[in-house]
């Protein structure tokens, strides 16, 4: 009889820790303890997006096309005419950062809501009597974002290095139990340059729009 190998240790389950940063933001060259990334997290100039409704689905979706020849039924060769990569969710938090990288304005001065698509009341106004302006970004204005993911056991790591939020923004504002939420559908470029050599891992020329890491060696 045959039988599948079972090991629980290698199912995966939680949300996670989702970060986000301006796009150029250093990622930490990882360190890993039985099998467990050990970075203090979120990462250095990075944000923690905080609650999500349901987690992050991270989707690769290469579109491909067929040859066919007269003298067969079958395709002779099948080839990739286009590839996406997309980071989805929906936050349950709003804050001036969230905001900013929702509506594709995540300068450093955006992130911090001191600057960019952020405008705050002059005078000594401070703390929680600051009053903050937000300005969408016209079309073509736009500043991409990186995103990253932390697995809820440390085993896991994925890095989105350049991408534009495409999805619709529609918070919803009802009674309770409904909530203002923020929908993020992060779609990637390919970025001029890798900046995540991990301390020499891979160089600079390796240039991709998304990596996943795992801790370990299995």
């Amino acid at each position: 009889m045959a039988n599948a190998p079972i090991d629980g240790t290698k199912t995966h389950f939680g949300p996670g820790v989702i970060m986000m940063a301006a796009v150029g933001t250093a990622v930490p060259v990882l360190t890993a303890a039985a099998n467990a990334f050990t970075n203090s997290l979120p990462w250095a100039g990075w944000t923690a997006v905080g609650m999500t409704v349901d987690g992050l689905t991270i989707t690769r979706n290469p579109a491909s096309s067929q040859y066919y020849c007269a003298e067969s039924y079958y395709p002779v060769k099948i080839g990739f005419t286009s590839d996406s990569v997309n980071g989805a969710t929906v936050l349950s938090q709003v804050s001036r950062a969230n905001l900013a990288f929702a509506f594709n304005g995540a300068t450093v001065a955006g992130i911090a809501g001191t600057g960019g698509v952020w405008a705050t009341s002059t005078g000594a106004a401070s703390g929680a009597s600051l009053v903050s302006g937000l300005s969408l970004p016209l079309i073509g204005a736009e500043v991409r974002s990186m995103l990253a993911w932390v697995a809820q056991d440390d085993s896991q790591a994925a890095v989105l290095y350049q991408a534009l939020n495409t999805a619709s923004l529609a918070p919803h504002m009802a009674k309770f139990p409904g909530a203002q939420e923020i929908a993020l559908a992060m779609e990637c470029e390919l970025p001029a340059t890798n900046l995540d050599t991990q301390g020499g891992m891979y160089t600079s020329t390796q240039v991709e729009p998304y990596r996943h890491y795992f801790a370990g060696s299995s």
